[in-house]
């Protein structure tokens, strides 16, 4: 209880230039306006918040001093701090570098609550690179981040992305979309994780969209269940990026 008070109950925003550069971190001071469309709760030139107990900064954690004061304290508190807190990454350099690089591999399986700003450089559906990397990726959340109880994504893409989906029908754009939503409504069987997506900031909750899905079409199988839910998150999202055209 007392590593949760000082560790825990945090959402931390990571941030980095590219994949070579160091992450730096903010703590949220306005966690309970986490979802507004234009958050930000601290200024873009403002120094890094000091790790240091006896820092400068208003900000000053005292995280890491806590976690490296012995062997015994890190191995009974380092858990808490993946588990107790909200991790949020507005590009991709920098969540890609602390999935794959920094975190180690029994650490990913602690997290609990994601927040990923995913910039689409290209539409998942490009080519056979694209496709694989998609998969990949909503892959990755279910078998190496098994403790999620949240994942947040908020889909950025450019013109070209938008335009490609809006002229998509819906049945064919499903095919881009069966990954994530396999990986909602599978997490969410097995360990109640709320997984939502967001484009133009519109918010799409795909296990409850894949059950509305299934209670009109009692006659169909999990996987048509699977693909007429697809169909209709393509649809939503179609809609959401053809609100101002």
């Amino acid at each position: 209880m007392i590593y949760e008070m000082i560790l825990g109950g945090m959402v931390f925003h990571l941030d980095a230039q590219n994949m070579h550069n160091r992450i730096l971190l903010n703590i949220c001071r306005q966690p309970e306006r986490i979802n507004d469309a234009n958050h930000q709760c601290h200024a873009p030139s403002s120094p890094r918040p000091s790790s240091a107990p006896r820092g400068d900064y208003m900000q000053a954690t005292g995280l890491l001093p806590l976690l490296v004061t012995c062997r015994r304290v890190y191995s009974e508190a380092i858990e808490t701090l993946y588990s107790s807190n909200t991790f949020e990454f507005s590009r991709n350099a920098a969540a890609m570098r602390f999935l794959k690089v920094m975190v180690p591999p029994q650490r990913l399986h602690s997290i609990r609550h994601f927040r990923w700003y995913f910039r689409i450089p290209h539409h998942p559906c490009l080519n056979f690179r694209s496709r694989r990397d998609w998969n990949d990726l909503f892959d990755f959340f279910m078998r190496e981040m098994t403790g999620l109880q949240s994942l947040y994504l908020v889909l950025q893409t450019n013109y070209p992305i938008q335009a490609r989906i809006r002229d998509t029908d819906d049945a064919e754009g499903a095919d881009w979309i069966r990954p994530m939503v396999q990986m909602a409504v599978e997490a969410s069987r097995k360990r109640g994780c709320k997984v939502e997506l967001v484009t133009e900031g519109v918010v799409h909750d795909l296990d409850q969209l894949f059950k509305d899905t299934a209670r009109e079409s009692v006659a169909a199988g999990f996987e048509e269940n699977i693909e007429l839910a697809s169909a209709l998150v393509h649809r939503q999202i179609r809609h959401s990026m053809a609100r101002d055209g």
